[in-house]
C-alpha cells in the first residue's frame, strides 16, 4: 500500500471518526410478524422499495416517508402471483430493474437475476439475464448509481455451499461483462446482500470474519482499483444477524435484522448519521466572496396600452366621502381596480404634473342633485354636499403639496333622472397636457444572468453548508429561496426578483457565517424600449384608446377625446371603432362620440362585453380602436 492510498484512508477515518450512526429504530410500520427484509430507495419515484413475505411469498412493496405512511403492494408483471421475488436495484439512466426471482434448472429451481423494464407506469414481468445465469443460487444484485457495474452473491463457485460477492462490467454494446469473484471482500464463510453506494464504496453482510453474531454488515473502500480490507459497522452489528444494509441518502440508512425485540422475524430498521462537529474558534474562521461578474443588467421591452385620465370623480349619495367601487376594469391583459384608476393614481398624476406646471390651474365643476335648501347648514342641502366634496378634494391635492388656491370652482345642481342620477366633480385645465393619456404599462423584464453563480472560499472548509448568501438592498433583504449550492460554488436564481431588481441601482450579495461577513457589490444596467400595444380585430390592426364620458356637454373638455379627434383628423374615419356595453345610456353616449369625432355612422359601435362588474362604470367606459396605418 503506497503513500497515497494511505492518505486517503486516514482522511476517510478522520471524516468516519466525526460522525456516528444514531440507535436503530423499528420501522414498526412497514414491519409485520413474517420477514421484511431487502429494502432499496428509488430516488426516481422517491419510494422505498422493500421484500415482505406477510402474504406467504416474497413480494415487492413500497413506501413514501412524505405520504400518509401508507405500504402499498408493487403493481405490474414484476409481483408474480404465488411466486418469491426480491431484492431489486435500480438503473436510473436506463428505466431498468434488476431482482431476483426463480428460473428451473433441471428439476430444480434456483434464484438468478433478472431485469424488468418500467412500462406503462408499472415494472413488467422481466427476464433472465443470460450473463449472469447459474444453476446455482445467484441473487442480491446491487447496481452502481452510474449503471456500469453489478455487483451480486452466488455459490456458482462453491456448488450451493458458501456465496461469494461477484461483480460485473457493462460493455459498451449494452452486454455484462463475465462476472469476476472479489477476491479482496470473500471469505471462507458467506458474503450476501451487497449494496454499492458508489462505484468505489461497497457495504455486504457476512457471516466469516468474525463478527460479533452471524451476518455483520461491513463496508470496503476501492483504493486505486484494489477493494480494502472491510470494515464492520459496529453500531448495528448484534449477536444476531444484520444485513441488506442500504442508504437512502449519506446520512440515512435502513438494514434489516432478527435482533430480539423485534415485531417478527426479520424486521426492517432505520438510522441517522449524527455529525459531531469539532469546536472552531471564530477568530480562526476565514470567509471570502467573489463572483465571475460585477454587473446585472435588466432590459424591459414593456407594451403599453393608453387610458384617458379621468376628469371625473364620483361620490356616494349625498355624502362627501369618495366612491371606491371594488369592481376591477379590464382592459385585455391589462387589470386595474377602478378606484386607483380615478383617485389613487389619477389624482397623484394631475398632483405630479401640476408641480411640474407652476402656471396650470385645474377648475372644479361639481355637479350635485338639486336638493330644497332649507338652511346652509343642513346636510341634506345640495351646496353643502358640493362644499364638503370639494374641501375633500382640496384635503387629497393638498397631501400632495398642491395649494388650494391653484383651484377655481363653479357649481352646477341638476334633476336627477333615470340616466342623470349620480353626481360627481368634472376637472378641467387651463393647460391640455394635465390631463394627458397615461400609459398602462404590461412589463416584460428580462435580467442578466438569470444564474448569479458566486464563489464562496471558507476556512475551514467544512463549515460551507453553514454559509448564509444573502441579496441586499442596504440593509433590506431581497428574498430568495432559489440558491443552489456545489462544493463551494454558489448559485442564485435571479428570476423571481427581477421586478425588485429592476427598481434598483445597485444590489449588494452578502455572505454570513458566524461572525465573518464578505460581499460583493454589483451594479444594475438598465435598458428600457417601448411599444404601444396592437390588438388584431376583424383582420385588422389597432391602437387601443380607453375613455370615459359622461356627460355630453364635458366632451370638448375632456382632454382625452380632444387627443383621439386630433389623432384621427388624417385617417379613414369610417375604419374606427367604438365599443360600448349597449346599455341604454352607454349607446346614447356612443352615438354622440360619434358625431364628436364626425365618424361616418352608428355602425361602427360594436358592442362589447362588459368592462366592468360595475354598472355605472360600464354606461361610461368606452374603448375607440383606432387603425395602424
Amino acid at each position: 500500500m503506497n503513500y497515497k492510498t494511505l492518505l486517503i484512508l486516514f482522511l476517510l477515518f478522520s471524516a468516519i471518526a466525526n460522525s456516528k450512526w444514531s440507535a436503530p429504530l423499528n420501522l414498526q410500520l412497514l414491519n409485520s410478524e413474517a420477514d421484511d427484509f431487502a429494502p432499496q430507495w428509488n430516488k426516481s419515484e422517491n419510494l422505498l422499495y422493500f421484500n415482505s413475505e406477510k402474504s406467504g411469498y416474497s413480494k415487492f412493496y413500497t413506501y413514501s416517508f412524505d405520504s400518509l405512511n401508507k405500504v402499498k403492494l408493487v403493481k405490474g408483471g414484476i409481483n408474480k402471483e404465488k411466486n418469491n421475488q426480491s431484492f431489486i436495484t435500480f438503473d436510473y439512466q436506463n428505466s431498468t430493474a434488476y431482482f431476483s426471482t426463480f428460473k428451473q434448472a433441471g428439476r430444480k429451481q434456483v434464484l438468478n437475476i433478472f431485469n424488468s423494464r418500467f412500462e406503462k407506469s408499472a415494472w413488467n414481468e422481466g427476464s433472465l439475464i443470460n450473463e449472469f445465469s447459474s444453476d446455482f443460487f445467484t441473487s442480491h444484485p446491487s447496481i452502481s448509481p452510474n449503471g456500469k457495474t453489478i455487483v451480486f452473491s452466488t455459490s456458482r463457485a462453491n456448488k450451493d455451499k458458501e456465496t461469494d460477492l461477484y461483480s460485473a462490467f457493462k460493455e459498451q454494446d449494452g452486454t455484462w461483462s463475465e462476472p469476476q469473484a472479489i477476491k479482496e471482500l470473500n471469505s471462507e464463510g458467506n458474503e450476501i446482500t451487497p449494496f454499492l453506494a458508489s462505484d468505489d464504496t461497497l457495504y455486504f453482510s457476512s457471516d466469516g470474519f468474525d463478527g460479533s453474531g452471524g451476518y455483520d454488515i461491513y463496508y470496503s473502500i476501492k483504493v486505486q482499483g484494489e477493494w480494502q480490507k472491510p470494515t464492520p459497522l459496529s453500531e448495528f452489528n448484534t449477536e444476531n444477524n444484520e444485513s441488506d444494509f442500504v442508504l437512502i441518502n449519506p446520512n440515512h440508512c435502513i438494514f434489516a435484522s432478527d435482533k430480539l425485540g423485534g415485531k417478527g422475524k426479520l424486521d426492517l430498521y432505520e438510522s441517522k448519521m449524527i455529525i459531531e462537529k469539532s469546536p472552531i474558534n471564530e477568530n480562526d474562521i476565514k470567509l471570502s466572496l467573489e463572483s465571475y461578474t460585477s454587473v446585472i443588467r435588466t432590459s424591459n421591452n414593456y407594451s403599453y396600452s393608453l387610458n384617458g385620465l379621468s376628469q371625473y370623480l364620483f361620490f356616494k349619495e349625498n355624502s362627501a366621502d369618495i366612491e371606491m367601487p371594488s369592481a376591477q376594469i379590464n382592459i385585455g391583459d391589462f387589470k386595474f381596480s377602478i378606484y386607483d384608476f380615478n383617485y389613487k393614481i389619477g389624482t397623484s398624476i394631475i398632483a405630479d404634473r401640476l408641480k411640474k406646471s407652476p402656471d396650470s390651474k385645474i377648475k372644479i365643476s361639481a355637479w350635485t342633485p338639486e336638493i330644497i335648501e332649507l338652511k346652509n347648514d343642513n346636510k341634506e342641502n345640495s351646496k353643502y354636499i358640493a362644499d364638503s366634496r370639494i374641501k375633500k378634494l382640496f384635503e387629497i391635492f393638498e397631501s400632495y403639496g398642491i395649494d388650494k388656491n391653484r383651484f377655481e370652482v363653479n357649481f352646477n345642481y341638476f334633476k336627477p333622472t333615470e340616466k342623470e342620477k349620480y353626481d360627481y366633480l368634472f376637472l378641467s385645465s387651463n393647460n391640455n397636457h394635465i390631463f394627458d393619456f397615461i400609459e398602462n404599462k404590461k412589463d416584460s423584464i428580462t435580467i442578466e444572468p438569470v444564474i448569479l453563480k458566486l464563489i464562496v472560499n471558507v476556512n475551514p472548509e467544512n463549515l460551507l453548508n453553514d454559509v448564509a448568501v444573502n441579496i441586499k438592498n442596504g440593509d433590506k433583504i431581497i428574498e430568495t429561496n432559489k440558491v443552489t449550492k456545489y462544493k463551494n460554488e454558489f448559485d442564485i436564481n435571479l428570476k423571481d426578483q427581477v421586478h425588485q431588481i429592476n427598481e434598483l441601482d445597485s444590489i449588494n450579495v452578502v455572505a454570513s457565517l458566524k461572525n465573518k461577513v464578505s460581499n460583493s457589490n454589483f451594479m444594475v444596467m438598465h435598458n428600457e424600449s417601448k411599444s404601444q400595444e396592437i390588438v388584431d380585430y376583424e383582420s385588422n390592426r389597432y391602437y387601443v384608446y380607453t375613455i370615459m364620458a359622461v356627460n355630453q356637454s364635458h366632451f370638448i373638455n375632456t382632454e382625452s377625446l380632444n387627443y383621439i379627434k386630433e389623432k384621427t383628423n388624417d385617417l379613414n374615419l369610417d375604419r374606427i371603432k367604438i365599443f360600448s356595453t349597449f346599455t341604454e345610456l352607454s349607446k346614447e353616449l356612443a352615438e354622440s362620440l360619434v358625431r364628436f369625432l364626425k365618424l361616418k355612422s352608428n355602425k361602427q359601435i360594436i358592442k362589447s362585453d362588459k368592462l366592468s362588474d360595475y354598472e355605472y362604470i360600464n354606461n361610461h367606459l368606452f374603448r375607440i380602436y383606432i387603425p395602424v396605418e
